[in-house]
């Protein structure tokens, strides 16, 4: 956007160990897990929106507030002039009534929403609109690989053709390992496919190693799934 002349900043909310973790429990909730977090939380969880709103300014065109963490900053546009949009990279095809009713009417202040994909939407009173994720082309993780790795890898997770294994990579988190891949449940098997889950941990989603302990508890008993 720079390049095309578009003036764009970038900023980022702060917050101490507690709304960490308050933001951490909505994310779960947003994506269907249970909810036990008590009523204070919701306090602290606005009590920072509104200290970061306090020292940020909001004195662009279009304001993009991303996820829930900072969706209270939204009360700073009732001074300005710009346009406020919402954008949501999660699936809240199913959320916690309790998280999401909270959060509503902090989202529908805003002009706009936006989303990945239209199963992720809710009924909201503000327009919704579909935008594909930005992912740079040129990233490493969208390069061709180099010719033999495949083999390579292969052989290390000691796969038995080319043509029967599958891989999954994400970090290691509820909403993308467990629930989204069927051979951790007790469905059947495919004949001679193996899974291979690769993923790293992140310094800010320490339950991340929690989520892979379970994972591969889940795993133990079948030799075709691999880490």
């Amino acid at each position: 956007m720079e390049e095309s002349g578009i003036a764009t900043r970038w900023d980022v909310i702060t917050g101490g160990e507690k709304f960490f973790h308050i933001t951490k429990a909505f994310h779960n909730a947003l994506h269907g897990a249970p909810y036990e977090g008590p009523p204070d939380w919701f306090d602290e969880f606005l009590a920072t929106n509104e200290e970061n709103r306090q020292r940020m300014e909001f004195d662009e065109d279009f304001v993009v507030i991303h996820d829930p963490q900072p969706v209270a900053l939204v009360t700073a546009r009732e001074k300005q002039r710009g346009r406020w949009i919402w954008r949501c990279h999660i699936d809240l095809s199913r959320p916690s009534p309790v998280v999401w009713d909270f959060l509503r009417p902090w989202v529908e202040k805003y002009d706009a929403s936006l989303f990945s994909s239209p199963l992720f939407t809710r009924g909201l009173s503000i327009p919704q609109y579909q935008f594909f994720p930005t992912i740079d082309p040129l990233a490493d993780k969208n390069r061709e690989s180099r010719a033999g790795i495949c083999p390579r890898r292969s052989r290390r997770f000691r796969h038995r053709s080319a043509e029967a294994h599958r891989h999954a990579i994400s970090r290691f988190d509820r909403s993308r390992t467990c629930r989204r891949h069927p051979r951790l449940s007790h469905g059947p098997k495919v004949r001679g496919l193996q899974l291979v889950l690769a993923g790293g941990s992140a310094s800010d989603d320490p339950e991340g190693m929690i989520v892979l302990r379970e994972v591969e508890e889940a795993a133990a008993a079948d030799p075709d799934i691999h880490f």
